[in-house]
């Protein structure tokens, strides 16, 4: 399970070639465990790759991964900033 509270910065570290290396905000999933909720920065992003009218983009709302998936930009800073 995540071991922070509140949002963090985080950088793609996963399968997903087009995800690589981008950055989103992320925070632990409360429902789900060793899951992560994500918000990238790139709002053009999708899970399939490139935009089409089917996808869902990644940089509106949250998208459960699992927590594996990120590099926490700022591991140790605590909840106050």
């Amino acid at each position: 399970m995540a071991i922070f509270r509140g949002i963090r910065r985080a950088i793609y570290t996963g399968d997903l070639k087009h995800l690589k290396g981008r950055r989103a905000f992320v925070m632990a999933d409360p429902n789900y465990p060793n899951q992560l909720l994500a918000q990238f920065d790139d709002i053009s992003l999708t899970r399939r790759g490139p935009r089409s009218a089917r996808d869902k983009s990644l940089g509106y709302g949250w998208h459960r991964f699992p927590e594996d998936v990120f590099t926490i930009e700022d591991p140790e800073e605590d909840d106050n900033g």
